[in-house]
C-alpha cells in the first residue's frame, strides 16, 4: 500500500472533519465535582416495593472510582488529541493522534 506520509499528503483534499482537544486547559477538579453532582441526581423513579410492600431506598450510588480518582493525574499524562475524518468510496475513515 501507500506510505503514511503519502496518505496524509492526499488526506487534506478529502478531509470532512477536524478535531483538536488541549487536555492541559481542562479544569479536572471542576470536572470531577460536576461528575459527582450528576451521579447524585437520579432520574425520577416511583418508589419500588418488595414483596412485603415496604418501600426500598432509591438513593443514587456514586462509583468508588469517581470518589477516589486524583484529578492531577490527567494533565500529567494527557496533552492533546488531534484527529481528522474523511469519506471515500471504501467508507468512512478516522485518523487520531493522542499525546
Amino acid at each position: 500500500m501507500f506510505s503514511t506520509s503519502f496518505r496524509r499528503a492526499i488526506l487534506i483534499a478529502a478531509v470532512a472533519g477536524l478535531a483538536f482537544v488541549n487536555f492541559q486547559k481542562i479544569d479536572y477538579q471542576a470536572l470531577k465535582a460536576r461528575w459527582i453532582e450528576e451521579a447524585k441526581k437520579s432520574p425520577e423513579r416511583s418508589a419500588r416495593k418488595d414483596s412485603s410492600d415496604t418501600p426500598q431506598s432509591t438513593a443514587p450510588q456514586i462509583p468508588d472510582w469517581l470518589l477516589n480518582i486524583n484529578p492531577e493525574v490527567f494533565p500529567r499524562h494527557l496533552h492533546y488529541l488531534a484527529g481528522a475524518s474523511w469519506k471515500d468510496s471504501k467508507g468512512l475513515h478516522f485518523d487520531e493522534w493522542l499525546e
